[in-house]
């Protein structure tokens, strides 16, 4: 990868989150600095979702200018002092955190537009936006106690205040474990349908295919305008184009393993397999051989971790490679 030094000119979108994403050097290889680039890349991909905001297009050209300007800045320090390399600390690597610095500094502003720059909204009310890409499963902590961990693709918007905690199912599916507050109802809406719980482990999804809720513990109220039900330990909720809500019961322990970040199969087809774990995976995995598709396979796999997924398969004679993502997931 390029230098992003090399060069005094500001750095584009594409080379601002290819530094994020996969920084290389050894002034950048120490364990600490490694890290501090990880949590940088996991909030980038976390606020994707306002980023063509135009304060969020301002706020990102700011953080440009202050990549051009150090790069102007350490160009000329090399060339009045040849001796640099012997001092502690080198200024390659002071430049790389000034670099650092600005990029944390515009997603310290991402964070604060989400939270506030809502007209009418307290701080206590303001939205705040959980998102996750193509990647295993991912575990928020909210600020009530309450996790939210959301699979592949999915976004949430969570809204707290002192009455009640809001959130909002924009895409995909996510799993909720309420922390009990019964002053504070946690009420989760997904289109034009709404879930209640008090101290409950639940299911929300937008998954086609996917039944709306599925309730692992507590207690849970379902409503749209027409219908409201309560579902019980080990029930689904489907919609049904007919009768409305099609309540079942299911197996909650099998069906919510993918938020311990892996999936078992037993006797499936691999092209059913595959298009479980691909979601998860940056590049899809695609059969060598569209024979294979009808194979029977079994075991259990870890979701995001293409060399796992493409090692076990291969173990089982049947090969696989990397496809290109869905033009969607490009953007």
């Amino acid at each position: 990868m390029t230098d992003p030094h090399s060069r005094s000119g500001g750095m584009s979108d594409e080379e601002l989150a290819a530094f994020l994403r996969n920084p290389s050097g050894e002034d950048r290889a120490m364990t600490e600095e490694s890290a501090s680039l990880q949590e940088a890349e996991s909030l980038w991909r976390s606020l994707d979702a306002v980023k063509d905001d135009p304060r969020i297009m301002a706020m990102r050209s700011a953080a440009r200018a202050r990549l051009a300007a150090n790069d102007s800045a350490d160009e000329d320090v090399e060339q009045a002092d040849d001796d640099a390399s012997t001092q502690n600390v080198p200024r390659r690597a002071l430049a790389t955190w000034f670099a650092i610095a600005a990029c944390l500094l515009l997603v310290v502003g991402l964070g604060s537009y989400i939270w506030t720059d809502r007209p009418g909204v307290t701080a206590s009310q303001a939205a705040q936006m959980l998102a996750n890409g193509r990647a295993a499963p991912r575990a928020f902590r909210l600020a009530d106690g309450s996790t939210v961990t959301l699979d592949a693709n999915s976004r949430v918007e969570v809204a707290l205040s002192a009455d009640e905690r809001q959130l909002t199912l924009q895409q995909g599916r996510a799993f909720f474990d309420v922390s009990h507050d019964a002053n504070r109802p946690f009420v989760v809406t997904s289109g034009m349908n709404s879930v209640t719980a008090l101290g409950t482990r639940f299911t929300v999804s937008q998954r086609n295919g996917d039944p709306l809720v599925m309730l692992a513990q507590g207690r849970v109220r379902v409503s749209d305008k027409i219908h409201e039900t309560e579902l019980e330990p080990g029930e689904q909720l489907s919609l049904d184009s007919s009768r409305g809500f099609a309540v079942s019961k299911t197996d909650t322990a099998s069906a919510s393993q993918w938020i311990t970040g892996s999936i078992s199969f037993d006797a499936q087809p691999v092209s059913q397999v595959l298009a479980r774990l691909n979601p998860y995976l940056p590049q899809p995995l695609v059969l060598e051989n569209t024979a294979d598709a009808q194979v029977k396979v079994s075991g259990t796999f870890q979701l995001g971790n293409i060399k796992d997924v493409s090692v076990g398969l291969e173990a089982m004679g049947i090969a696989v490679s990397q496809g290109q993502a869905p033009l969607a997931d490009q953007q």
